[in-house]
């Protein structure tokens, strides 16, 4: 009779314990996977502006996702030519996100933006780009701004607007400025 019992027991903990496994596998089913519309390796996309003086970003890879007006891009490197076909700014960063509708976008990570008429050059972590109105933007976030090859300063709450070149930080944390004879 033990042995009839054990075996109903070890059924029934089996049907239990399946039957648990079941329940959390059909929640994992319920949250669908969004795949991007369109994977681009080693791509080129240009983010439109009204100058018709496009940023030309470089990315390892570029996903599209049409329903959400979102790409997102790793491994990446920018440039933009002014009306003269000179290059204005170029940079890297180790993502992008942009918005496809707006053309606004976001770079992250090990960000380095080259503003090549001012000799400004940006580091920070994470800068946006606000298209319509030609504004970089780092928010709150810590950055080194350096010019000139020899003088830099570290701060926070970069902002500059592409279109007046008026640059500045919102609090300077430290710097080194040397003055020119």
């Amino acid at each position: 009779m033990n042995k009839r019992l054990y075996a109903l027991l070890a059924i029934s903990l089996t049907i239990i314990l399946s039957s648990c496994s079941f329940i959390s596998e059909q929640k994992e089913k319920d949250i669908p996977i969004v795949h991007p519309d369109l994977s681009l390796y080693d791509t080129t996309y240009k983010v439109g502006r009204s100058d018709g003086n496009p940023f030309i970003i470089k990315a390892s890879l570029l996903e599209i996702y049409k329903d959400d007006n979102k790409a997102f891009g790793t491994d990446v490197t920018f440039i933009r030519y002014d009306e003269n076909s000179n290059i204005e700014l170029e940079g890297r960063a180790d993502s992008v996100e942009i918005n496809t509708k707006k053309d606004d976008a976001i770079l992250s990570g090990n960000v380095i933006v080259d503003i090549k008429n001012e000799g400004l050059q940006i580091n920070c972590d994470s800068i946006n780009w606000d298209n319509s109105n030609s504004i970089l933007d780092s928010n709150d976030g810590v950055v080194n701004v350096i010019w000139d090859q020899s003088n830099s300063i570290e701060g926070y709450g970069f902002s500059g607007n592409l279109n007046t070149r008026i640059f500045e930080l919102s609090t300077i944390k430290d710097g080194k400025i040397n003055e020119k004879n």
